[in-house]
């Protein structure tokens, strides 16, 4: 796979891009109610890059909350049912990215290949975005917001992309000050600005999400 997954801070307020969104037919666009474009910051060289070249995941940069993998043939799989969640472990700035390649084989049911942006400790609930790709049994896609396991997650921005079984696909969340962002395959799907975004100081953690059993994650970078 020529997709990667990437791990970055916003460098210094100096190093401003532009970066072209190409949009495409087949993923319907869907942003929320008070999304406006902004221009996109220079994120910087990766923070993070791991391509799971080796027998165990270890401890050195990954923290493992929720769940249990493996490491299979150069690639990270899920190995628990129910919730999986995987943290990086350096707390970042505000301004953060996560790209992967992810992939749900065809003997499974395909859900939730998702990215975490600005979270809080997991214990006792995590607080955070998530930018999901088949999420709720694959009958969707959206940016979550809120408090996992006990206030439950609020969608706050919606596409009605969803994942097929076997098909490895290349995604990415972002979040830019106020504003959260999902990618699918270089295409823009979703946009939300919250007005009360997550404190920075507190919620700076950045990590993948699944839901199931032999999800498959490839390429750090």
């Amino acid at each position: 796979m020529n997709g990667t997954m990437r791990m970055r801070a916003k460098v210094t307020a100096a190093c401003v891009a532009v970066v072209v969104i190409v949009g495409g037919a087949g993923i319907p666009d869907s942003f929320g109610e008070n999304a406006k474009e902004t221009v996109p910051i220079d994120w910087g060289k990766p923070v993070l890059v791991d391509n799971f070249d080796r027998a165990q995941l270890g401890a050195e940069n990954w923290e493992l909350p929720k769940g249990s993998c493996e490491i299979r043939d150069g690639k990270l799989v899920a190995t628990s049912e129910g919730n999986f969640y995987l943290f990086y472990k350096r707390k970042l700035a505000s301004n953060m990215a996560i790209e992967f390649d992810g992939m749900i084989p065809d003997t499974q049911k395909a859900c939730d290949l998702a990215a975490v942006l600005s979270a809080n400790e997991f214990e006792p609930a995590i607080r955070h975005y998530q930018g999901a790709v088949g999420t709720s049994g694959n009958k969707y896609s959206a940016i979550h917001r809120g408090k996992v396991r006990t206030e439950g997650d609020e969608v706050v921005a919606r596409s009605q992309l969803t994942l097929t079984s076997g098909k490895w696909y290349h995604i990415r969340a972002e979040r830019q000050d106020e504003f959260v962002r999902l990618f699918v395959d270089g295409k823009k799907v979703l946009e939300y600005r919250d007005p009360l975004a997550f404190a920075p100081a507190s919620h700076n953690r950045i990590g993948l999400y699944t839901y199931g059993a032999l999800t498959h994650f490839d390429n750090v970078k």
